[in-house]
């Protein structure tokens, strides 16, 4: 691994990571109970969880008197944070050193600032067993000896609640140098806290912005100018260094469900997507749109493009390149200078959520509702695997590369899987569990090799790759 890939502070951390339990795949921890035991499960603290019909298979094979409790869900995580009490939709990294602390919002109008820590567990002279049993929380795991000899245990701590949203929060993000956190809810509402030395003191509240919820924020990758909006057909920019208004970007006909700063340019531009069927770019500073991409066939294949709403794309880091993906599962390339479109790259059965290009490989991935990934080849625009790391139920929320292992994709499903696949064969390194609902967002966490996933069943769960990547390394070198 190149030097800009070692960890800075990794002695830090490098005694809270435990290998994952390897608990065999195939082993299925089913329980059968009997009618009378049936009110001692319910008086359990959530070992079992309701599971859909269509999960529990035919009726038939089972014995009068039975009923099928749901498998007791591997937890691959070496710690979880469960000071939410409702879905957690965003999760994000503070980002500097000692790269352990995180922003998590939820659907109870809660944000946390919260880091994991390390301590010596208190020794028995000063509490007797009984005691310390009463004493664990959720949050914490077992004492682990390093290599010194000396016990300690990893727990999450809440740093502090970024107070006054009152409604979901979908949105936290950093702007480049992390001196600025925005968080965003549904009722709109847009705050902007002060991150310097950790404080996340608030500085602005932004209330006369976007009238309809917002889908979409997202900072310059150089400067400290943020476009957020949603609903209201608008892309909306504001200065977050002061938060005023800067302008509106108005064209499009419908919802518009993503915007992004161009990065190719250096950010010159801003790339939308809409449920108009349209892709358009705009120059920000003049307030102006340079050109929409859109079907313009009539018949054929020439000038096909979307004929769905169009709630995703990415652009390409190097290329005038943009993947876009719609509702119907279709997924078309098309140029950000020219606005040319191109062919068909693949589809999907259900709407794509989330594309992701590789920086090392000329490959592009795209996911979704089904349970499919389409995994591209740029140098032939063919679909190289159809994988279905999942099987035939689920989908996914969310794609990444990894900032470590650039041929390794990470990604989010619904059935609260995180899973690590080699998009060089389609193969899947690893599947990591322990969420009992779907997944909603998650963070790498480079310089520790670690992830933090958030999702519907409250928690936020951290995964340790390190096991992963290593093996990776390995390879290349053999």
């Amino acid at each position: 691994m190149s030097d800009n890939n070692q960890n800075p502070n990794e002695e830090d951390f490098e005694d809270h990571k435990s290998a994952p339990s390897e608990k065999d795949e195939d082993e299925q921890d089913v329980i059968y109970l009997d009618e009378d035991e049936i009110e001692l499960v319910d008086n359990e603290d959530n070992d079992f969880q309701t599971i859909n019909e269509s999960e529990i298979g035919d009726p038939n094979q089972y014995d009068d008197g039975q009923i099928l409790a749901q498998e007791i869900i591997q937890d691959d995580s070496i710690i979880q944070f469960n000071a939410h009490k409702d879905s957690v939709f965003c999760v994000q990294l503070v980002p500097h050193e000692p790269f352990n602390m995180f922003i998590s919002g939820d659907c109870n109008d809660k944000a946390y600032v919260w880091k994991i820590v390390k301590e010596a567990p208190e020794s028995p002279a000063e509490n007797n067993s009984t005691d310390q049993e009463e004493s664990k929380t959720e949050d914490s795991k077992e004492p682990t000896t390093d290599a010194s000899s000396h016990t300690f245990q990893i727990k999450t701590v809440v740093v502090k609640e970024l107070e006054g949203h009152t409604e979901t929060i979908e949105i936290a993000k950093f702007n480049h140098d992390g001196k600025f956190l925005v968080t965003g809810g549904m009722n709109n509402q847009l705050r902007i806290w002060n991150a310097e030395q950790d404080a996340f003191d608030l500085k602005y509240v932004i209330t006369d912005g976007p009238t309809e919820d917002l889908n979409f924020l997202e900072w310059h990758p150089k400067g400290n100018v943020f476009i957020t909006g949603g609903k209201d057909y608008l892309i909306w920019l504001y200065n977050g260094g002061n938060g005023t208004f800067i302008s509106c970007l108005a064209g499009h006909e419908a919802e518009v469900f993503q915007a992004k700063f161009t990065t190719s340019d250096g950010g010159k531009h801003v790339v939308s997507s809409s449920a108009d069927k349209t892709i358009r770019v705009w120059a920000p500073l003049k307030n102006e749109c340079l050109r929409i991409i859109k079907n313009t066939s009539t018949s054929g294949i020439s000038g096909k493009f979307h004929e769905a709403d169009i709630n995703c794309f990415q652009l390409h880091h190097e290329r005038p390149l943009i993947v876009s993906g719609d509702i119907s599962g279709k997924v078309f390339y098309s140029h950000l200078l020219t606005g040319e479109v191109g062919t068909l790259l693949g589809t999907h059965v259900d709407s794509v959520e989330s594309i992701v290009f590789c920086k090392t490989l000329p490959v592009c991935v795209s996911a979704g509702i089904d349970s499919t990934i389409n995994i591209y080849d740029l140098a032939t625009n063919d679909i190289r695997f159809k994988i279905n790391p999942t099987g035939e139920y689920g989908g996914f929320t969310k794609l990444q590369f990894s900032q470590v292992i650039p041929h390794v994709l990470l990604a989010s499903s619904t059935l609260g899987e995180f899973l690590v696949i080699d998009v060089r064969d389609g193969q899947t390194l690893r599947n990591f569990k322990g969420h009992a609902a779907p997944i909603n967002d998650f963070v790498e966490v480079k310089n520790l090799e670690l992830v933090v996933t958030g999702g519907d069943d409250n928690q936020c769960l951290v995964f340790d790759l390190s096991e992963v990547y290593q093996q990776q390394r390995v390879a290349l070198t053999n």
